[in-house]
């Protein structure tokens, strides 16, 4: 299948993934300014973020090698960190710097700039001389 057909199904499952998130159920808190959600929505969410990450990541890497600037970009966006002070803003905010990378390299690669090979001068990849003299 081909590299944009697989970032954009990954692409409509993170918007999916955004809808399910509002789907989380507030519970009541005790503690002031912090937002509670039933845990077994959060775990829930969290497995599929996770998924949806890790598959992510692998088609990536098959398209691009894992040193590539796309992986490392899209590396970042996970955090798997949640200060618990409101778990949809953290997931939703993770999900769209993911979500914003991902339409990125669609973009790039629709445009062709993954097959541009900058020029390098004459003698770029050669290693330097060194001159030793025994006097």
């Amino acid at each position: 299948m081909d590299l944009v057909v697989l970032l954009n199904i990954k692409i409509d499952e993170g918007k999916k993934l955004l809808t399910d998130i509002d789907t989380m159920r507030e519970v009541p808190s005790i503690a002031m300014n912090v937002v509670s959600y039933n845990r077994n929505d959060v775990e829930k969410q969290r497995t599929k973020i996770t998924k949806w990450q890790n598959t992510t990541i692998d088609i990536i890497i098959s398209g691009f090698g894992d040193n590539h600037r796309y992986f490392e970009n899209f590396k970042n966006t996970i955090t798997n960190k949640n200060s618990g002070f409101n778990y949809k803003r953290e997931f939703k905010h993770e999900v769209c710097t993911g979500l914003a990378v991902l339409e990125g390299v669609v973009e790039s690669t629709e445009l062709g700039l993954e097959n541009i090979v900058k020029k390098r001068p004459a003698g770029a990849n050669m290693a330097p001389m060194v001159f030793v003299s025994h006097s």
